[in-house]
């Protein structure tokens, strides 16, 4: 059974629950991306909210080692530098995701012990997907039986 610091316990049990993710994507460069409106500083790391990050699967927690995988989806990748990454290679490199949440003053509750590590694996499927109007970059984690 997985314990909760008794902020995060707190904080879930109120009736709305806001919450922000936090991604390392430690590629030729470590790339911290937050889903927060401003940067952030993490764990010593400056986390960027340039809006990159436009999706990322839901915590999934299970009991059986299973086949599901884990995506972050980013966008606007303007200047290349995800597909320069993803052409030199990312299969296999590192992904992490932490979920941190809001308290009561609406801001983020920054300690390390008050984030949920929700996803460290490695990236199995990367992708791009150009519609003209923004460049779509998805990166697929790894499941734990690949």
């Amino acid at each position: 059974m997985r314990t909760f610091s008794s902020t995060v316990q707190s904080l879930i049990n109120q009736d709305t629950v806001d919450f922000f993710f936090l991604i390392d994507l430690e590629f030729s460069t470590t790339y911290r991306l937050s889903s927060l409106p401003y940067n952030v500083t993490f764990n010593g790391n400056t986390y960027e909210a340039n809006g990159a990050i436009l999706e990322v699967d839901s915590p999934k927690f299970s009991s059986v080692v299973d086949r599901e995988s884990y995506r972050v989806v980013v966008v606007e990748d303007e200047d290349n530098t995800f597909k320069t990454e993803i052409e030199n290679n990312v299969v296999g490199k590192n992904i992490t995701a932490r979920v941190g949440f809001f308290d009561s003053n609406g801001d983020p509750v920054l300690n390390v012990d008050d984030t949920l590590l929700v996803y460290k694996g490695y990236v199995d499927s990367p992708a791009i997907s150009n519609n003209f109007d923004n460049k779509i970059v998805t990166f697929e984690g790894t499941s734990p039986m690949s």
